[in-house]
């Protein structure tokens, strides 16, 4: 019993360490200031305009968005055939 707890700890201070930094981030990107500041003085969503009007992050979104589907479909076409055999070949063996 002792080992899951110690195990749960750290599984908890594993996420709090990974996700921290994102909330922090995503917490002053509301924030009216030019630089980063946590908390931020005010509320203002000008960082998320000026990312969706400006070309170069249209175009890398889109890029991304391609890829992202790309790997998607690739690893269906792959893994969708490999489970069905995984699967023939524990239920021959079980």
């Amino acid at each position: 019993m002792k080992k899951n707890k110690l195990l749960f700890l750290v599984t908890i201070l594993v996420y709090l360490f990974l996700i921290g930094p994102l909330v922090v981030i995503m917490a002053a990107s509301f924030s009216d200031t030019n630089y980063l500041k946590f908390p931020g003085e005010g509320f203002t969503l000008r960082w998320y305009q000026q990312v969706f009007t400006m070309s170069a992050f249209a175009k890398a979104a889109r890029l991304s968005l391609f890829i992202a589907l790309g790997g998607t479909a690739i690893a269906l076409l792959f893994g969708l055939p490999a489970m069905g055999r995984f699967t023939a070949v524990i239920l021959a063996f079980s």
